[in-house]
């Protein structure tokens, strides 16, 4: 550890590192994601239907553009333009790439300066990889998982299904990185979602949830953000057959949610948990010894019998008694083992307590010992 420049088992990079993130003043949060794709990575041209889905997802998915996003719309429905959502899709990419040009020359403000980047688009030309490592999780396309034992390619995302928020369940297909100016990167998924309307796709008892891994849906809407995903697995149902599949999700063993603060509840006392400490209130159970103590103490004290002073020599007196008694009491239990020694070698010896060992030990050649 007293080395330099030395890679360790204390100091070398993390299996799972994501690398580092682009947090500087005036890069917005989007462009910020840490993510590690793999250096098999291929670049070539990004087909434009590709490229047109992925600018639409990174533009509609970044909080810094929402208020374009709400004026643009806000102008079509002036316009009494028809099929709104359409127009607003196709139009918008173009149109905040002239506003935020006419801002940036007028005012160079800092907030203006951050969507630069953002609003002149992504490359056309982009990179293509068989796996990327994410939020410390690893991910792979279904293509590279088919070569392994392993799987990485099955993932999960939050979304909105007729106005209901639900899970999307599928698999990766392709990971696509984003290159933008300044040096500015976004990764996104390309995804097959499986059909999950009920019976026909999904079906849910008690302990798990079983899906059907031949029918997709949301075949336009095939991208996300990588940072948006987590990874779960899917393992043979017995029950269903062989083209439905059991959904596991799980918890990685090196990341952990926190909660900022939990409050447990129990018959006798309230557990409160924080990120700092953790501490038990006693507060009911304290002031119910508090009570006792003082009704204890109450039925203690008379009034009816007048206190006795008693002075100091008076208890040192007392404590040499009872030191003498002590002292009295540990002799006498000496005294009895010793007279018990004594009457034992009396009995061996015959009664002739007064004779030598020297003398009892001397015997002749030939001579028999009586015992």
């Amino acid at each position: 550890m007293y080395l330099t420049d030395i890679e360790t088992r204390f100091n070398h990079e993390d299996r799972n590192d994501d690398g580092f993130s682009n947090n500087g003043e005036l890069v917005l949060d989007i462009f910020s994601k840490r993510f590690r794709p793999y250096r098999d990575g291929k670049y070539d041209v990004i087909p434009n239907k590709d490229l047109d889905i992925t600018r639409w997802y990174v533009l509609n998915n970044c909080e810094e553009a929402e208020l374009f996003l709400q004026e643009h719309k806000e102008e079509l429905l002036n316009q009494a333009v028809v099929n709104i959502d359409e127009k607003h899709k196709e139009q918008f990419p173009l149109w905040f790439k002239r506003k935020i040009m006419q801002l940036y020359t007028k005012e160079k403000s800092t907030s203006i300066k951050k969507l630069y980047p953002l609003a002149m688009g992504p490359d056309v030309r982009g990179r293509t990889h068989t796996g990327c490592i994410v939020n410390g999780v690893r991910y792979h396309i279904q293509r590279r998982d088919e070569l392994r034992k392993s799987q990485n390619c099955g993932i999960v995302v939050a979304g909105y299904h007729e106005n209901e928020v639900i899970d999307f369940y599928g698999i990766i297909i392709d990971i696509l990185e984003l290159e933008y100016v300044e040096e500015n990167r976004v990764l996104l998924f390309k995804c097959k979602w499986f059909d999950l309307r009920k019976k026909i796709g999904m079906q849910k008892d008690k302990n798990f949830t079983s899906i059907c891994v031949k029918r997709f849906w949301y075949e336009r809407d095939s991208f996300v953000l990588a940072t948006q995903a987590k990874q779960v697995f899917y393992i043979d149902d017995p029950k269903l057959g062989e083209n439905w599949q059991i959904v596991l999700k799980f918890q990685d063993r090196h990341l952990y949610d926190v909660p900022e603060k939990e409050t447990l509840e129990t018959e006798s006392d309230e557990l409160h948990i924080t990120n700092d400490e953790v501490y038990q209130d006693m507060s009911l159970e304290s002031n119910s010894i508090v009570c006792d103590t003082v009704d204890m103490l109450s039925q203690l004290h008379r009034d009816d019998v007048d206190s006795v002073i008693l002075d100091a020599n008076v208890i040192e007196l007392e404590a040499q008694k009872e030191h003498e008694v002590h002292y009295n009491e540990e002799n006498f239990d000496q005294e009895d083992e010793t007279m018990i020694e004594y009457i034992s070698d009396y009995e061996e010896n015959g009664g002739n307590n007064g004779t030598n060992d020297n003398e009892a030990d001397t015997t002749s050649d030939g001579d028999d010992i009586g015992l």
